[in-house]
Parts: structure tokens; C-alpha cells; sequence
């Protein structure tokens, strides 16, 4: 693998790990976010995956509704 590579996956890894925070700076205002919670969400790679739960963090009234819709 070549350095352009490594710098384009090091990019993306860094977004997915931004998107995921925001993930979950949404979720501490509904409540306080399990250990695995927090785990899977910060787990995820899937920039797509991250800003459909983003969209779903920002719309739900609870924890537990984001669950449920995840």
C-alpha cells in the first residue's frame, strides 16, 4: 500500500471517529450512554452507517428510542 492510501484511509478514519463523537455528544443529552454503546458506536467505520444514527441521535427523544431505531 502506497502513502496516498495510507493517508486517504488515515482521513477517513478520522472522519468516521469525528461523526461517531458527534454521535454521541447528541446521545449525553438524552441520558447517559452505556460503556457499549458508546464501544459500538465509536467501533463504526461506516461513515454512512455514522450519519444515519447522527440523523436518528438528533431526532430521538430517549436512548432508548435511538436503540430501538438503530
Amino acid at each position: 500500500m502506497g502513502w496516498h492510501e495510507m493517508l486517504r484511509d488515515e482521513r477517513a478514519e478520522d472522519k468516521a471517529e469525528g461523526k461517531a463523537e458527534d454521535v454521541l455528544e447528541l446521545l449525553q443529552e438524552l441520558g447517559e450512554v452505556s460503556e457499549e454503546l458508546h464501544s459500538k458506536v465509536m467501533g463504526e467505520l461506516n461513515l454512512e452507517v455514522l450519519k444515519r444514527w447522527h440523523k436518528l441521535a438528533a431526532k430521538a427523544d430517549t436512548i432508548e428510542q435511538f436503540l430501538e431505531n438503530m
